[in-house]
């Protein structure tokens, strides 16, 4: 269920909630003019008007705070799936040097990097697997470089030229960084679809 028909079922009970009492109140308001005498019935209709004020008053409170508890509920219903969906792409990430179909995307990845860098002593880091790989497509090419083990790096590679002035962060952590916002944005609009 998303925020509006949340809102709108909460908004809904309430308005039903407050016509229901309202009608008895009023139905009470009228019996009791019926019973007693003028000035007593003036009494008890002030007090009624009174009572019937609070009524309104406290049911307006109530559907404010239940807009407020839904609208709360419904962002900490969406943080937490988003904590979730993080959590699932940095296993994910964490994974992906034991993955075939990943290192034959990140040697093209490399190629890009390559080209970008000039093709000359170039200096890449990568984690065990993907470094494996990329040694084998460096060969290949027959591109001048390094290939550097780096355990921190588990997804991707970090290339950069021999003098360190320029560098391509390709690891699939910074492209995740990159692309969060947006992605966060429709895993929301696809939960509430």
């Amino acid at each position: 269920m998303g925020l509006r028909e949340l809102l709108v079922t909460l908004e809904d009970g309430a308005e039903r909630e407050r016509a229901s009492v309202l009608d008895e109140a009023r139905a009470g308001a009228s019996r009791i003019r019926r019973e007693r005498g003028s000035e007593r019935e003036r009494r008890r209709a002030d007090f009624l008007r009174g009572v019937e004020r609070e009524e309104v008053d406290a049911s307006g409170k109530a559907l404010s705070r239940a807009r407020a508890d839904a609208r709360r509920s419904v962002l900490d219903a969406r943080l937490r799936l988003l904590e979730r969906v993080r959590a699932a792409l940095e296993r994910r990430i964490a994974e992906a040097g034991e993955d075939s179909r990943y290192l034959a995307v990140v040697e093209r990845d490399l190629r890009d990097a390559l080209g970008r860098l000039g093709r000359r002593d170039v200096v890449v880091r990568a984690g065990d697997d993907v470094a494996r790989a990329l040694s084998a497509a460096l060969e290949e090419l027959g591109d001048s470089g390094s290939i550097e083990s780096d355990p921190s790096l588990t997804g991707g590679f970090v290339a950069a030229s021999a003098d360190g002035t320029v560098e391509i962060d390709a690891t699939l952590e910074e492209r995740l960084t990159h692309v969060w916002p947006g992605l966060a944005i429709e895993v929301v609009r696809s939960a509430e679809a």
